[in-house]
């Protein structure tokens, strides 16, 4: 998925939220004004501890170069409808309510690694003689836009022309002052939304019944607002108002909530790895701890902070950043398989036949390379010579992410064999129990053939101490055990020697 798509999906669900700046008046009819708005300033949002897991802001080395974390803040606004009739009727052509995301950075240029990937999979447009670009595939008024070095905006065309007015309404304002200076803010006006509320609740009949407990209360609902510090002892503070004569209602609402995240703490504990078992005891403080409280007819759900909780979520990051790596690592395998798919469906064989008949020692990985949102332009690749040519040197510094992190090396090995695979014709013993890819330890040029036998495989598994990534035919990426079964392996690394291997 595009990255214009993922943001605007993203928009949708609610997930983006920032701080604001100055606004003017709108001249946007009440009917067309926000009534949520959310946003979050990363800077006071981050802990000390949440700093070096982000390892400085830059979330692992995943964020465009020069930006961080700490850098960002985000706001989105929203228009809820009425009622479900306006999402029944839209045809999927435009975004069926109004909406604004707005992402605001310290320093020009931090934004550009964004803004770059979202115009890439855009069309250029004008909108009030601003130059926009809406995506290729999707709602055909929403678009995106930088009015200025330090402001990115992707949202509806009524809110684009209006990002530097005040787009909320007044009733969404009067909510919104009561979370000043929080780090986390959200506020939502649902007074006019009660019938939005009410269908929901009837037709969340599919779904699990303490899910459906909360729905069908939701519509007592009249203003929420919430607010997040991690560093004061009331960490997240919820409060809901109920509409005339629903005060108890909205109570029930509460404790069915602050109910299901405790199950759902205890639920999911199950599945942490043990080297983060402390993260399981934080999580079960903040299920212990939630509250929920009246205060001048509001119901008020509070989060306690857990004790020394910077300091034991210090003790985490190493292994928390370990498990996101190795998350990072089956994402790329599965993606470099993927691309292998996609150069077969283009071009009906495998690129290994290609590099064995080949006289260079040029790598499949350049072949793949199309697949992975390369910058290498094939056009000037010389296939007939060497990856340290003069004509193809390059590609040295040009290597696809999803190879490595490092700009120039990776450790991904294909199976050298004396037969290569050419098409999935070949693969008689199933994709699903054939090895492609293997994910080693070592620095190889990448765009060099450097592929490892079977041989050298089953060396490398022996020496090793720790389960190592690999790649299946279809598509599939897993660990497999240092101490796997020898002959296990050979099987897994041939295509068709008829062996029973699950």
């Amino acid at each position: 998925m595009s990255q214009f798509r993922v943001l605007t999906t993203v928009c949708f669900l609610f997930v983006f939220l920032i701080a604001a700046a100055t606004f003017a008046q709108t001249d946007l009819p009440a009917d067309e004004r926000a009534n949520l708005r959310a946003s979050l300033d990363l800077e006071s949002l981050l802990t000390p501890a949440g700093e070096l897991l982000m390892q400085n802001g830059n979330l692992l080395g995943l964020l465009p170069a020069g930006l961080k974390l700490n850098d960002l803040q985000i706001e989105f606004q929203f228009a809820i409808p009425v009622d479900l009739s306006v999402l029944r009727e839209s045809n999927g052509d435009e975004f069926p309510t109004s909406m604004l995301l707005k992402m605001l950075v310290r320093e020009a240029g931090q934004l550009d690694g964004i803004f770059d990937s979202v115009k890439s999979s855009s069309e250029e447009d004008e909108l009030d003689g601003r130059k926009i670009y809406r995506p290729q595939f999707g709602p055909k008024n929403v678009a995106a836009n930088m009015p200025d070095d330090l402001t990115l905006l992707i949202g509806t065309d009524n809110y684009l022309t209006q990002w530097n007015s005040d787009i909320a309404s007044e009733a969404l304002l009067k909510l919104w002052s009561k979370t000043d200076g929080s780090a986390l803010r959200f506020a939502a006006d649902l007074t006019d939304c009660e019938d939005l509320l009410r269908e929901l609740g009837a037709s969340a009949g599919f779904m699990p019944p303490e899910i459906v407990g909360i729905l069908s209360k939701l519509s007592s609902v009249k203003t929420i607002f919430a607010l997040a510090n991690p560093d004061k002892d009331e960490m997240i503070q919820i409060t809901l108002s109920g509409r005339e004569g629903e005060t108890k209602t909205v109570h029930e609402l509460a404790d069915a909530v602050v109910e299901l995240i405790r199950n759902l703490i205890s639920e999911r504990s199950e599945y942490v790895p043990d080297n983060l078992e402390d993260m399981v005891k934080i999580m079960k403080e903040l299920g212990e701890g939630l509250t929920v409280s009246e205060s001048e007819s509001n119901i008020v759900i509070t989060a306690k902070r857990p004790a020394s909780l910077d300091k034991r979520l210090a003790a985490l990051v190493p292994e928390v950043q370990r498990a996101a790596e190795k998350a990072t690592e089956i994402n790329d395998m599965q993606q470099v398989v993927m691309a292998l798919h996609f150069y077969y469906d283009s071009n009906r064989h495998f690129p290994f036949g290609d590099v064995a008949d080949s006289d260079n020692d040029l790598s499949w990985r350049v072949y793949l390379s199309k697949y992975l949102d390369s910058e290498i332009d094939f056009d000037t690749v010389d296939f007939d010579d060497d990856n340290d040519s003069e004509s193809n040197a390059f590609l040295i510094d040009k290597m696809p992410t999803f190879f490595g992190h490092n700009g120039k090396t990776t450790g991904i090995v294909g199976v050298k064999l004396d037969k290569p695979i050419l098409r999935m014709g070949n693969i008689t013993d199933g994709t699903s129990n054939t090895i492609a890819f293997i994910k080693t330890d070592r620095e190889l040029p990448w765009a060099a053939e450097n592929d490892m036998t079977i041989d050298e495989i089953v060396r490398y598994f022996t020496d090793s101490k720790e389960p190592i990534l690999v790649g299946m035919f279809d598509g599939s990426a897993e660990r497999l055990p240092a101490d796997i079964d020898p002959n296990k392996l050979r099987a897994m690394l041939t295509p068709d020697g008829g062996e029973v291997i699950r």
